[in-house]
């Protein structure tokens, strides 16, 4: 098929068109001039010549084209196939790599699909019912059986089952079904890691064994990062800003280099899983409700999940997992409490609310410097870690005293 595929495209290729065209020319007017042909027929046999050239290199260009597109569509019902989804789904993640987007992967099957005329009908059927759930830039295709998948570029994956639920009801409108969502970054970075999320959603314990986890690199993490800071404000710098914070109170409560490094890591990488909540949410202006506050919720764990998978972060990772527990032990995602929660995840705390107050927000006006400072004293105790607030308050005061800053740098 490779070579088939290959000899088309060259015959279709426009150096041989024009080879073959200007051939035809010339052997039908060498043959005419041989044949004692007057120049009217000359021309008449050219033109005859050139035609059948043209006719000629049609077919060849319509099996080229055929030749391609035979080894990706599927037969019965002219979605992408198996291989093309696989070659989609690769490029997807490698796009959401590049801009820190995630993706999203759905499958959906028809787990009765009769043999024959019937069956053909009821998998085009599906396939109509299932596109008509897509939008622009999703893909569509049929695997095997009766089992087709979506691939959703830049779709978190809270949003990819609800777009699984809808497939699910369509598809038993004409029999049992079932589906499964696989999500990019949260499961893994590679493709085979969503594959088996997936399809062991679809089917409890039948997935294989588990596929070998890619690791997220350390600069994907970071590619995240900063496409959070890019959805969450207008101000690009959040977690650079929050970075440098937690460096100097960290010093100040006598913290060494070796550990005020790591700290700068899980600073600028603590809202990192928050590529798991729509839009929707993040940039919504108002309160939140219960549902979306649960979102809101999951993405200390995505993000340690995240960060988990790179060799050497084993510390940040537990640092951003626990940096919306609160000192009183009414936090999340494990309601630690006091000193059982690590201390780089107390300083964490206390400079992302500080920045959250004075930075714009698509929710609240900005606060001022001592407005935001004496809501963190107000929640020291509570909220917050009174020693860690302390500490921040004295380098505030030292930054904004000093000739050299006039607060700017702060908020």
């Amino acid at each position: 098929m490779g070579n088939e595929m290959s000899r088309s495209t060259a015959l279709a290729s426009p150096d041989f068109r024009r080879w073959t065209l200007v051939s035809a020319l010339a052997a039908s007017v060498a043959v005419a001039a041989l044949l004692g042909a007057p120049a009217p027929a000359l021309a008449a046999g050219a033109l005859l010549c050139a035609g059948a050239a043209l006719a000629f290199l049609a077919r060849c260009a319509r099996g080229s084209a055929g030749a391609a597109g035979a080894t990706r569509t599927d037969p019965v019902t002219g979605c992408l196939d198996a291989t093309g989804l696989r070659e989609r789904l690769e490029a997807e993640i490698a796009t959401g790599m590049r801009r820190g987007e995630p993706a999203a992967l759905v499958l959906a099957e028809l787990t009765e699909v009769p043999a024959g005329a019937r069956g053909a009908e009821l998998l085009r059927w599906a396939a109509g019912r299932l596109a008509q759930s897509t939008r622009p830039g999703d893909v569509l295709a049929r695997l095997d059986g009766g089992e087709f998948a979506l691939l959703l570029p830049a779709t978190v994956k809270s949003d990819a089952r609800a777009v699984a639920a809808r497939a699910l009801d369509d598809l038993r409108e004409r029999g049992p079904a079932a589906v499964g969502v696989g999500g990019f970054p949260q499961d893994g970075a590679g493709a085979a890691v969503l594959w088996h999320h997936a399809r062991e959603e679809l089917r409890p314990g039948r997935a294989g064994p588990p596929a070998e986890p890619a690791a997220v690199s350390l600069s994907l993490a970071e590619s995240f990062a900063r496409a959070q800071d890019r959805r969450m404000t207008a101000r690009h710098d959040h977690s650079v800003v929050v970075a440098g914070h937690v460096s100097a109170v960290a010093r100040r409560l006598g913290w060494d280099d070796d550990e005020l490094e790591q700290l700068r890591l899980a600073a600028f990488l603590h809202d990192v899983g928050k590529v798991a909540i729509p839009e929707r949410v993040l940039a919504k202006p108002g309160p939140l409700t219960p549902a979306e506050f649960g979102l809101m919720a999951e993405h200390p764990a995505v993000g340690a999940h995240m960060l988990a998978g790179v060799e050497g972060l084993e510390t940040v990772s537990e640092w951003v997992l626990r940096s919306h527990e609160r000192f009183d032990g009414s936090g999340y995602p494990d309601g630690l409490a006091g000193e059982a929660i690590p201390q780089g995840s107390r300083i964490l705390l206390v400079c992302d609310a500080f920045d959250a107050m004075v930075g714009p927000r698509p929710y609240q006006f900005p606060l001022g410097i001592d407005e935001a400072l004496a809501e963190l004293r107000r929640h020291a105790g509570t909220q917050f870690d009174p020693e860690v607030v302390m500490a921040f308050e004295a380098y505030v005061h030292e930054l904004v005293a000093s000739d050299e800053d006039d607060g700017s740098h702060i908020a």
